[in-house]
């Protein structure tokens, strides 16, 4: 059986409606619709006079029953709004900003970029698992942009990120389901960073100053 989902959802100033369609493929007997409706909510606040523009304009899915919303609450700060259409259950979450889930959605990883760079992994429990901040140069240097990125098993995590008050980058990979133990560590000799992700579950790949590179755990 073949199900179609689609969603519609409309943000005017402070509630969205969703409106979900089912539909089965069609067989020998007619074609059977249900539909079922999530009431409003206003999830978003007071109104502001830029009609919420920090509300990201995606809806995501975390399985067949869940979804996502995210909304900015603020300097380093963005709340998770967790959605359940069988529990009608609503959960919020906050870490950081830029939330980005963990391949098997156990996981919530989130950036900082205020005063000191770093990231914070945390579960759906809203519970935070680890943190990990560094300070900028302080002679002013500028520092690339610090990136984080889950290994396709969820298990780690991958960042690059500058050394405590410098300009220079390491490679760091953590071990996310043994208290985000940190597995392996690699200068990289370098302050700015290309093309970085997992080639597979033990090689991390990256390009710095133009030169491809992998390093195996």
């Amino acid at each position: 059986m073949k199900k179609e989902i689609v969603i519609f959802a409309i943000i005017m100033g402070l509630s969205f409606i969703f409106t979900l369609s089912y539909s089965q493929k069609e067989t020998k007997t007619p074609l059977k619709e249900t539909v079922t409706k999530v009431q409003p909510k206003k999830i978003l606040g007071e109104a502001s006079s830029n009609e919420n523009s920090q509300i990201r304009p995606t809806i995501e899915w975390l399985n067949d029953e869940e979804f996502v919303i995210y909304r900015g609450c603020g300097t380093e700060c963005e709340v998770v709004y967790i959605f359940d259409l069988k529990k009608n259950f609503e959960q919020k979450l906050y870490y950081g900003i830029k939330h980005t889930w963990s391949p098997d959605k156990k996981y919530l990883l989130a950036y900082h970029y205020a005063i000191e760079p770093g990231i914070t992994v945390g579960d759906r429990s809203g519970t935070r698992l680890f943190t990990l901040r560094r300070e900028y140069p302080k002679d002013g240097k500028e520092v690339s942009t610090h990136k984080a990125i889950w290994s396709p098993s969820s298990s780690k995590l991958a960042l690059i990120i500058n050394k405590n008050k410098e300009a220079e980058l390491e490679l760091l990979v953590f071990d996310v389901e043994n208290s985000c133990k940190l597995l392996s560590q690699k200068d990289l000799d370098s302050s700015d960073f290309t093309d970085f992700g997992w080639k597979d579950e033990k090689t991390v790949f990256y390009t710095v100053d133009g030169e491809a590179n992998e390093f195996k755990l």
